[in-house]
């Protein structure tokens, strides 16, 4: 039989393997989720995002991007409609009242404490998931 190991020293097993983190890698930690809290500040609050990403430095701004671009629906329905290769005009109207801001959870804290790296990109998954609903609807 095995050694027995508490959770906690099989996490820290996998952490002493991982490698130093890259400059890079430290911006899209720090920024993509600003970007995600950006976005649900202007689902709620309706805020200029361009006045906001101003506040940001240059080399933050994509990263901020890319965290809100994540959250905003209309982005995951172009997106669906890119892959579907249907082009309909798009109205936006805003969310009515009690509508649920973030349609995305947010998996920081899952990969921070768990080491959970997602597998499939967002728009793999996406498309995977259109071509199983066209396969057997």
């Amino acid at each position: 039989m095995g050694e027995i190991r508490s959770a906690r020293e099989i996490a820290m097993e996998k952490v002493e393997k991982l490698e130093e983190a890259t400059d890079e890698e430290r911006l899209k930690w720090k920024y993509v989720p600003e970007g995600e809290k950006l976005a649900a500040r202007y689902l709620k609050e309706d805020c200029n995002l361009v006045a906001e990403l101003s506040n940001y430095e240059e080399k933050a701004t994509k990263y901020v991007v890319e965290g809100a671009a994540e959250i905003l629906i209309r982005d995951i329905a172009k997106t669906l409609f890119d892959i579907a290769d249907f082009f309909p005009e798009i109205i936006e109207k805003g969310a009515p009242k009690g509508s649920v801001p973030r349609r995305k959870p947010d998996l920081s804290k899952l990969k921070k404490e768990s080491l959970f790296v997602h597998e499939i990109p967002f728009e793999d998954g996406l498309k995977n998931t259109y071509n199983w609903y066209k396969k057997y609807s």
